[in-house]
């Protein structure tokens, strides 16, 4: 009997140990770094949508195609009178990053993803920047293949009539692709080391019927700013297919009218819902001045924020401007009290700066909140008399304790028009 217990106690005893074995190797596992074909980044701290699922703002097409957004899905059909390849660009662009997206396409098919396309280039990223293959055609290389470079390799087959998802890695001149999770592509290239994202209709006939959807495209910048704006904040910065930059830079102007994207309550506060400039008085024949364009006459117009640009008749047309500001410059009117915008600024130096403002009508003062806690007090000097007499004059001072990304509120009451604000560097963080 002492026999047996003791030799159930050791098989106890060595369950336990080996149950405490497995623990730590499976603890192990865990801990591993991904192995060379594993795709990297499975955790999706960082990644960020680049398209807004409900239209084409943010990115520019370059050629003829007919691109809609359907279900929140980009959606590319070939022009049967276009000569060129049909590209639709991002607005902004990265250096280092991981693009992720998922795409449609029929059997027989022909596509591309456009990476690291130079802002001032047009043409084919396969010569600027370098275009990832989507494709079954082996002479149109396969999907994932840099064309023109390199092709991919292993499983590079992608499910036709099917969603899959593609990833993208940009790291200096190192480039991975995945393939539904499987690395098919890895390889050092020498060109282009910043651009655009772009995504492809084919100029060919025989692709003529194919239609291309795109969907849950996401970038992590591999390279980010620092970044002081709170998390809770859901606001983004403003980019359309003029503005391309993303967020305004301090030092540097910030133009009032290029506030966050977000919407009420989040990028703005504004008391009524009709833009009273571009969606209300900017819509009358006589306020669609010949020296502006459509662009100017309906800028953000279904936003609640009044914006209207300056006009020959109201702005340049009598003596009494104290500063004479530039034709079709965009400012925000219809003030009431207590309204406020919120601007995601790249403040390159932390520091004291100086704070000039372009602004009309009455001597008040305004405020600005930096990362949602308050900043600064400006008093606008003198009453300019109007409306549309403007004076640009020093207003006051703001402190930027650290570089980076922040969030800069500007709070305003009744009475005035404003244009932009200057900020510049007067006295730098001691120690920076």
């Amino acid at each position: 009997m002492n026999r047996f217990i003791l030799l159930c106690a050791s098989f106890i005893v060595l369950g336990l140990n080996n149950s405490e074995l497995y623990a730590q190797s499976i603890s192990a596992e865990q801990n591993k770094k991904p192995g060379p074909g594993v795709y990297p980044f499975e955790d999706r701290t960082g990644f960020t949508p680049i398209y807004n699922r409900q239209n084409l703002g943010g990115w520019v097409m370059q050629d003829k195609g007919f691109w809609t957004v359907e279900q929140g899905e980009f959606v590319g059909r070939r022009d049967p009178l276009e000569k060129e390849d049909s590209w639709l660009f991002s607005s902004m662009e990265w250096e280092d990053f991981v693009l992720e997206l998922e795409f449609f396409v029929p059997e027989k098919c022909n596509s591309g993803i456009g990476i690291r396309m130079p802002k001032d280039s047009a043409g084919s990223p396969d010569v600027h920047g370098y275009e990832v293959q989507i494709s079954d055609l082996p002479q149109k290389k396969l999907t994932g293949s840099l064309l023109h470079h390199v092709e991919s390799t292993g499983d590079n087959h992608h499910l036709p009539n099917q969603w899959n998802q593609l990833a993208i890695i940009c790291e200096g001149d190192h480039i991975r692709v995945y393939l539904n999770r499987q690395k098919i592509l890895d390889e050092h290239v020498k060109g282009s080391k910043k651009g655009r994202i772009g995504l492809q209709v084919p100029k060919d006939a025989e692709f003529s019927k194919q239609v291309v959807r795109f969907r849950n495209l996401r970038v992590k910048n591999l390279n980010p700013v620092a970044s002081s704006v709170p998390l809770s904040y859901k606001g983004r910065p403003f980019v359309d297919a003029i503005h391309t930059a993303g967020p305004q830079v301090i030092p540097g102007k910030i133009e009032c009218a290029l506030y966050d994207m977000g919407g009420e309550g989040v990028a703005y506060h504004d008391v009524e819902t009709e833009n009273r400039g571009s969606g209300g008085l900017n819509k009358l024949p006589d306020h669609q001045r010949p020296h502006a364009t459509p662009y100017e006459w309906a800028f953000r117009k279904d936003e609640a924020v009044d914006i209207s640009y300056t006009k020959d008749f109201a702005d340049f047309n009598h003596v009494n401007n104290y500063y004479i500001p530039g034709v079709n410059q965009f400012y925000i009117g219809w003030t009431e009290n207590n309204e406020w915008l919120n601007y995601t600024v790249d403040v390159k130096v932390a520091g004291t700066y100086k704070i000039d403002a372009l602004y009309a009508n009455k001597d008040t003062a305004i405020t600005f909140d930096v990362n949602q806690k308050p900043a600064s007090t400006c008093k606008l000097p003198l009453s300019t008399g109007g409306f549309h007499n403007w004076n640009k004059a020093e207003i006051g001072t703001i402190t930027f304790s650290e570089p980076g990304l922040q969030l800069l509120t500007f709070h305003y009451n009744k009475g005035n028009n404003f244009a932009w604000f200057e900020f510049t560097l007067v006295e730098k963080k001691h120690g920076d």
